[in-house]
């Protein structure tokens, strides 16, 4: 009868062995951890410089939580009819004042007049010809003739780049550059510019014209916040928007265009963006964009008693923001 073969017992593992073995394990647990983690962070946290803030519309969960620092003094006395004042990477309402009245916007119809036209990727060395009454031509059907408006002065004939009308309709407001873009814009979809605000957002929004002569283009400082936020962000805009003063070329000669914004220039925080607006029907209106420190915020004030009292209360409120909150973060 054959014998029964003889088994060997296991071996237990060394210390070192099982040292080895738990370090792996830790390891492999470890990366497929960190993968999650990496997956969640892209999924639930997208950068600040690709995702929309909550107050244009989008719900996100904020990196960080505006905090009142312990002992900030109260807020300054705004004259605006309305406003909002919220900070750009988390989307958080800094400050509100009737955010949702629906108020004339007068020139910062303009914001999305450009925006509507640069959306599309334009040539902007593209030439535009100045065609006969490019002074009145649409202004005196919105506003008596006569009324001083602030236009591009240059003689018909004069050919000029579509990049100089948009220079032109930011910087100084003129109306009727900001009028010939809008043609542009007009050209296929006479509510190109209305369905441009409702895909940024801007939901309250009602615009007829391109220039913001008319008062019965209305709209919301949160709306003015949306588009202002969405608008902004163009390099371009941003570069014109930053300065007192910007070259207009022209086949003619080259003109110098002043900005309206009296906050550029300040030394407590960087200008990125700005827009001025006024109408009798409006008072007077700004949005604006500054940055300190890496933190921005976005302002949007409606309806001030004077040019004054908008860059007065527009930079106390700013000043404040800065000074009273702390930017705690959320993990």
């Amino acid at each position: 009868m054959p014998k029964p073969k003889k088994q060997n017992p296991k071996r237990p593992l060394s210390r070192q062995a099982h040292a080895i073995a738990t370090l792996g394990f830790l390891t492999v647990s470890g990366l497929i951890v960190g993968c999650v983690a990496l997956a969640y962070a892209f999924i639930a946290y997208p950068s600040f410089q690709t995702r929309a803030p909550a107050v244009a519309g989008v719900t996100v969960a904020p990196w960080e939580k505006s905090v009142l620092r312990a002992g900030a003094s109260g807020q300054p006395n705004i004259r605006a009819k309305s406003g909002i004042l919220y900070d750009v990477a988390s989307g958080e309402i800094l400050w509100a004042n009737h955010a949702d009245a629906l108020r004339p916007l007068a020139s910062l119809t303009k914001l999305a007049t450009v925006g509507a036209y640069l959306r599309g990727n334009p040539n902007l060395d593209q030439q535009y010809t100045v065609p006969a009454r490019f002074d009145t031509a649409g202004i005196t059907d919105i506003v008596e003739p006569g009324t001083s408006v602030s236009t591009l002065r240059v003689p018909v004939g004069t050919r000029l780049p579509y990049r100089s009308l948009v220079t032109a309709a930011l910087v100084s407001s003129a109306n009727n550059a900001a009028l010939a873009l809008g043609e542009a814009v007009l050209a296929n979809d006479p509510r190109a510019l209305q369905q441009y605000a409702f895909a940024q957002g801007a939901m309250s929004t009602s615009l007829v014209e391109a220039s913001g002569l008319d008062p019965a283009n209305v709209g919301t400082a949160h709306d003015v916040a949306i588009l202002a936020h969405a608008v902004f962000r163009n390099p371009l805009v941003q570069k014109l928007t930053s300065v007192s003063v910007a070259d207009v070329p022209t086949s003619a000669a080259t003109l110098h265009v002043r900005s309206t914004n009296a906050l550029i220039g300040k030394t407590a925080y960087h200008v990125d963006a700005g827009k001025t607006g006024y109408l009798v029907e409006a008072g007077y209106n700004l949005a604006v964009q500054v940055s300190q420190d890496g933190r921005t915020l976005l302002l949007v004030l409606l309806g001030e008693p004077s040019t004054d009292a908008r860059f007065t209360d527009a930079d106390a409120l700013l000043q404040w923001a800065f000074t009273a909150y702390a930017w705690v973060p959320q993990f």
